[in-house]
This record gives structure tokens, C-alpha cells and sequence, in this order.
């Protein structure tokens, strides 16, 4: 993905804290978010906003940095309607 510069720097940081968990298969992350992050049966069960009539799980925005990072998802802890940007 080409993020801005910034951007790149916030996503380095934080792939280095808490925010990942190191598992034998590899670096798990989890994402808590609003609706652009929900996505059927891959979120929480408050609601979704994306489903695969909409988008393909693999075009997410959260799909593709996991594939470019070679990350594992661990929980897509997102909630659509919350407000949390």
C-alpha cells in the first residue's frame, strides 16, 4: 500500500508496541474501529457497513496492510455507528 510518509511512520510505530502479538504462526493484530473497518463475520455483531456484495474482504483496507505485512488477523473488534475516528 502507499501510505504518506507520516503515515508510514505512525504504522511503524505502532506495529512495534503493544499491538501485535508474536504467535508461532507469525504477528498477530487486531483492529478496534468505526464502520469503514467492519465487514461481515469478520467483526463484531453490532453491524457491518461492508459485506462481499459491497467489497471483497481482500480489498479492506485492514485485509490489505495484514497481506502486505504478512500479519494475521487476531480480532476485528470494529463497531459500525460508533464513532470512534
Amino acid at each position: 500500500m502507499n501510505f504518506e510518509p507520516a503515515v508510514m511512520r505512525k504504522l511503524e510505530r505502532w506495529s512495534k508496541e503493544e499491538n501485535e502479538e508474536e504467535t508461532e504462526d507469525g504477528i498477530r493484530v487486531s483492529f478496534l474501529g468505526d464502520s469503514i473497518t467492519t465487514y461481515k463475520d469478520y467483526s463484531g455483531t453490532q453491524g457491518y457497513y461492508y459485506d462481499e456484495s459491497m467489497l471483497p474482504v481482500e480489498s479492506t483496507w485492514w485485509m490489505r496492510l495484514l497481506g502486505e505485512e504478512q500479519w494475521i488477523l487476531g480480532v476485528n473488534e470494529s463497531i459500525g455507528g460508533t464513532r470512534v475516528t
